[in-house]
């Protein structure tokens, strides 16, 4: 096997492990949006107070930090982005789907597990009901945020699968 062909495999191992990883992260968090959210938005603050006493919050952590999403997702993404520099048409896709990724790990790290360790963490955080129904409504508007966010990132790569170079499986032959 020649490095170029090589190359050309590992560049499409880590863009399938980018769209897995994202395919997966956008269905969980379409699934919380529709099954999980509804529950504990139903009547803030005491159905934030119910929701917090059950397991789900501890689940929708493991989920949201599940190891193969960020390795899979994230470490394909930059894989996929670095071993495809050289092919135009892929890059114009990957490179807009790693900032929006970068954009969404920040938002979600700086803006949304606050709001989450405030809610169920510590219960409201002796917060008024006036204030926690206000942080609800903030927390599900950048989850929606994010989803929007998250399959854009996924339909981005799936373009560059679709593109020539990206997939040796088609027969296309590699643009290194």
């Amino acid at each position: 096997m020649s490095f170029p062909s090589a190359r050309r495999g590992a560049a499409d191992v880590c863009l399938w492990l980018s769209i897995v990883g994202m395919a997966i992260s956008v269905g969980g968090q379409a699934f919380q949006m529709l099954v999980v959210d509804p529950v504990w938005t139903a009547s803030p603050p005491e159905s934030i107070r119910a929701f917090s006493g059950t397991p789900f919050p501890a689940s929708l952590t493991r989920f949201h930090q599940n190891p193969f999403i960020l390795v899979g997702a994230v470490g394909g993404l930059l894989g996929a982005l670095i071993l495809n520099w050289k092919v135009p048409t892929l890059r114009n896709w990957i490179l807009p789907a790693v900032g929006i990724e970068a954009l969404v790990i920040l938002g979600t790290y700086f803006y949304v597990y606050p709001i989450n360790d405030v809610l169920f963490v510590h219960f409201g955080g002796g917060l008024d009901s006036i204030a926690i129904k206000t942080m609800t409504q903030q927390g599900l508007v950048a989850d929606r945020i994010r989803f929007i966010l998250k399959l854009t990132v996924f339909l981005c790569l799936l373009r560059a699968l679709s593109l020539p170079g990206g997939s040796t499986a088609k027969g296309a032959p590699a643009q290194l």
